[in-house]
């Protein structure tokens, strides 16, 4: 156990580096997947999930640099924490009330106000907010998310079902509750309950490895479940193509042209179809067209077959004029 307590405590900074790598994957992984005109009301709020995974990183890397260099960087890095809790908690508000599960949208301006109240009444201000944003956004928002997406896949099922990804699902969804805990219960050692007895330091203490191990682990693991999760946009966008390209094949099949050489008599104008036969050229063009014909008379047929039904008619709009 002293070993492995010797090497987490030596390259501690590797797990903060994968810890912010895991957030960069995730974020790239949801960019990368179509999402407009999307018929899941679930990509309608992945840019919250980006903009969580793209702000938390940062933070990370910090964590990174302090512990190999030893540079105060704590105020940027608790700024970059605490605004990226706020797109994960309302992803998970979001989420929730897509799977039926409503909740105020007042909830989160609430608990930023209670959290920024509580942490300038504190004598030492950056500690009292991190250890709020742990309790009061960190862990409701990985119980939310998770929630979320148990319920979310519950909601879509008859849909859902057939594309095998409830494993995918189950274990992001587990995973968010594990990792709630882990970040939001057990953080830095504060003056009064919870955090003077569930600490970083006790949970060191107690199980011989730093909590941001297990932190690491679950992002690993949710970004591997949100990659099987994604499939469904792949899914939806495969199914769309294939639509069209049913859609574009009858039109193709169902559409007539006329094209090549057409026989046609020189005396009467029947033209011949491929078997041979001999049809009015009206026939053969609506057999072999979209078009359709009406009957009239040119001025001169007219003027040939019906001279005394035209002079009256000529004499009739004269009168009129």
């Amino acid at each position: 156990m002293e070993s492995i307590y010797l090497f987490f405590q030596n390259n501690i900074e590797i797990v903060y580096f994968l810890y912010g790598l895991s957030f960069v994957v995730m974020g790239i992984l949801i960019l990368a997947h179509p999402k407009k005109g999307s018929e899941f009301a679930f990509s309608g709020i992945l840019w919250l999930l980006v903009a969580y995974a793209f702000t938390h990183a940062p933070a990370d890397f910090i964590d990174m640099w302090v512990t190999s260099w030893g540079y105060p960087l704590h105020i940027p890095q608790a700024i970059l924490t605490f605004v990226s809790y706020l797109f994960l908690f309302e992803f998970g508000r979001r989420l929730l009330v897509l799977a039926g599960i409503m909740l105020p949208g007042l909830l989160l301006p609430a608990i930023v106000a209670s959290i920024v109240i509580g942490s300038l009444l504190s004598s030492r201000p950056w500690e009292m907010l991190q250890v709020l944003t742990g309790y009061f956004l960190r862990f409701p928002a990985g119980l939310m998310a998770g929630v979320g997406l148990l319920q979310y896949y519950r909601s879509q099922k008859v849909r859902l079902e057939g594309m095998h990804i409830k494993p995918y699902f189950l274990l992001a969804g587990v995973t968010f509750f594990v990792w709630a805990v882990f970040c939001g219960i057990i953080r830095t050692e504060g003056d009064f309950f919870p955090a003077d007895r569930i600490n970083t330091n006790s949970f060191l203490n107690a199980v011989g490895v730093p909590v941001h191990m297990f932190r690491m682990v679950c992002a690993l693991i949710i970004a591997w479940a949100l990659a099987g999760i994604l499939r469904i946009l792949d899914w939806e966008m495969n199914e769309r193509q294939q639509r069209l390209i049913l859609e574009l094949q009858d039109a193709h099949t169902n559409e007539k042209k006329l094209q090549g050489i057409l026989p046609i008599c020189s005396f009467c104008s029947k033209v011949r179809d491929d078997k041979g036969q001999w049809n009015h050229i009206e026939q053969y063009i609506t057999q072999h067209s979209n078009a359709k014909f009406t009957h009239g008379y040119c001025p001169v047929c007219a003027q040939k077959h019906y001279p005394e039904f035209l002079r009256k008619a000529r004499a009739v709009v004269r009168e009129l004029d």
